[in-house]
């Protein structure tokens, strides 16, 4: 069964996972709503690590500044 892109009327295939015509992803996907999850978790995972990462030289300035 065919379906319309709701972003660009292009004609799109029941398993296809994003428009061919605009590239946009296909709402009803379960693979697209599984790596929005994934990217959503990697996003979260790198802004943790950078967090992490300006604590540390906040504590090692501060260990310079006393000193």
């Amino acid at each position: 069964m065919k379906r319309k892109c709701e972003f660009c009327g292009n004609e799109i295939e029941e398993d296809e996972t994003f428009c061919k015509g605009c590239g946009n992803p296909i709402k009803d996907s379960k693979e697209v709503k599984e790596a929005v999850i994934d990217n959503k978790k990697n996003t979260s995972n790198f802004i943790t690590i950078i967090i992490i990462i300006l604590l540390i030289a906040i504590i090692i300035g501060g260990f310079f500044l006393i000193k």
